[in-house]
């Protein structure tokens, strides 16, 4: 059954004439008649009766005429709330970014962006930074925010893809406080003690910079690892928790080292710079994301 026999039993019901009905649906009177034929077979039953003149609807016509304008109507409803959702939804910025990233600076840099730019319909998809690329890749976000670091290569081919520093932070090595807020392990390069060390998983962004920090720091450091996990909340858990020493931006833990929670140590030699980076492909995004890309290459 084609809906369009529907339109067409509507307006020849509307029009009470087979020629002025053909003609409003721009269609031959002879292939509108076939239609509204072909419908009555799908029914099962007439719809119209010929054998009277000016034609009336049966009783099963009428019936089928109220239920079908009904039909129509909600159907007609539901598509265009379809089309507007759809309109609203590629309204919208689409990142996707670390999640250390999104709870720690997303909201705080676009509610910066608000202030001076405008709102933004934005939506924000977390997870470990090789998602995050196959999601930017394959065309599903607009923008990728990631951390950055010279210990680690180039995430992204720089002919196909565009990026911009948002911020920069830094990778600090952080231990929980005892009763008299000194630090629970006082790590010290020039006399080292077997540490109990927080480590992220393989394969997460941060395991790479961790590992080469150690590798070129303090290769020989006694560390050992008692838990692991790829989540820098849940390092940064442990560590309050006093279960060892870990790596963790310095953005994400300014509360706790203003409150002495957690404090540095190892000082300058064990931390590194990071930078927050955005990226986009260089093909063409929507309006929307092309005009905040504008605003921000317009900012220092």
């Amino acid at each position: 059954m084609d809906i369009e026999w529907i339109a067409d039993f509507l307006q020849l019901a509307s029009a009470k004439n087979f020629t002025v009905a053909s003609s409003e649906r721009n269609i031959s009177q002879p292939a509108f008649s076939r239609r509204i034929a072909s419908l009555e077979q799908w029914i099962g039953v007439p719809l119209v009766d010929r054998n009277v003149h000016p034609f009336s609807l049966t009783d099963e016509g009428k019936h089928f005429r109220a239920a079908s304008q009904d039909f129509m109507n909600d159907l007609y409803r539901v598509r265009d709330e379809c089309q507007e959702r759809d309109k609203i939804r590629h309204n919208f910025v689409r990142f996707t970014a670390l999640h250390t990233v999104v709870i720690n600076f997303f909201a705080e840099w676009m509610t910066e962006i608000h202030k001076d730019y405008g709102v933004i319909h934005s939506s924000v998809n977390s997870n470990n930074v090789y998602d995050c690329i196959e999601i930017l890749k394959s065309g599903q976000a607009e923008f990728m925010m990631t951390y950055s670091n010279s210990y680690v290569p180039y995430l992204l081919d720089p002919t196909d893809f565009l990026s911009k520093r948002l911020a920069s932070d830094k990778l600090i090595l952080v231990s929980g406080t005892n009763e008299k807020g000194k630090p629970i392990y006082p790590l010290n390069i020039e006399k080292p003690e077997p540490t109990n060390y927080l480590a992220y998983a393989a394969g997460s962004l941060t395991k790479k910079i961790t590992d080469s920090i150690i590798d070129n720091a303090c290769p020989e450091f006694p560390f050992t690892c008692v838990y692991e996990n790829s989540a820098t909340e849940s390092i940064k858990a442990m560590a309050i928790q006093g279960m060892g020493v870990g790596w963790v931006p310095e953005i994400c833990v300014r509360s706790e080292l203003d409150r002495n929670v957690l404090t540095e140590v190892g000082g300058d030699a064990l931390s590194v710079d990071l930078d927050i980076l955005i990226f986009r492909s260089n093909k063409r995004l929507s309006n929307e994301a092309e005009s905040l890309w504008t605003y921000l290459n317009r900012q220092s």
